[in-house]
């Protein structure tokens, strides 16, 4: 998970550079100093190819800024969770915890817990926190896979216990 999100920094960082020397490459002050450059010529066909030079470049800046643009948009997709998926989401994991608390003993201490993190995964709580920048991968998702994983291990150790207790008898 970690190189994941070395990965989406790195990217990141990229874009971040892409767009600055971009965006610094052709300012308006460039554009207008060239443009009086281009305009103080005597040679016709040198001022054509000055303006036709200047116009690809903006062009090709300009395609560099949109793929910049979409590049930052699927990184933003990629953590971005709509209303209907955040609903989804909610109920799946509320679900899934009571079904994992049912593993363990069953106390008041236990039973609050379980309500607190299905307080904590409410529909405005979690839109509210993805507005923030939470990531729901690592808060949610890890812990949730991390205790899934203890609970079934648990529940194959007591039955690997339960027979070699069979078999001792």
């Amino acid at each position: 998970m970690e190189s994941v999100i070395e990965s989406a920094q790195e990217l990141i960082t990229g874009l971040d550079s892409d767009l600055t020397r971009t965006a610094t490459k052709n300012t308006a002050t460039f554009i207008a100093d060239k443009m009086r450059q281009l305009k103080g010529g005597r040679d016709k066909e040198a001022i054509i190819r000055g303006y036709e030079e200047l116009i690809n470049s903006l062009l090709e800046d300009k395609s560099e800024l949109e793929r910049i643009a979409r590049s930052y948009k699927e990184l933003y997709d990629g953590v971005e969770i709509s209303a209907e998926n955040l609903e989804y989401l909610q109920n799946t994991i509320r679900s899934a915890i009571h079904i994992l608390s049912g593993f363990g003993v069953q106390s008041p201490q236990n039973a609050q817990a379980t309500e607190s993190i299905v307080q904590l995964i409410s529909l405005d709580t979690l839109r509210t926190m993805q507005l923030l920048g939470f990531n729901y991968k690592k808060a949610i998702g890890e812990p949730l896979t991390e205790l899934c994983a203890e609970k079934i291990r648990g529940f194959g150790n007591s039955n690997n216990k339960t027979q070699q207790s069979n078999r001792k008898k």
